[in-house]
């Protein structure tokens, strides 16, 4: 008898442990990176200080940052922007 009391308590112990265990999470596929798909610009050499007109379409992007050739933000004003997600 001591045996069986000794096993209910064991299983007893298990399942209590067991019922606390979260299910395992279903892991979601990484997201896709964004992805420039066209790239305009409506001059094919610019002047410093000269305006030039870039046109592009990104899809994915949550957002979008121009740098200048040293890799800081570059001061544009943007005239149109949409976001499109694929």
């Amino acid at each position: 008898m001591r045996t069986s009391l000794t096993t209910g308590a064991a299983l007893a112990a298990l399942a209590t442990a067991l019922s606390g265990c979260p299910a395992p999470q279903q892991q979601l596929p990484p997201e896709l990176p964004p992805v420039i798909t066209s790239f305009k610009a409506d001059k094919t050499q610019v002047q410093a200080g000269t305006a030039v007109k870039l046109s592009f379409t990104a899809d994915r992007a949550k957002e979008v940052t121009l740098l200048d050739q040293t890799g800081g933000p570059s001061p544009s004003r943007a005239t149109r922007a949409r976001a499109r997600r694929r």
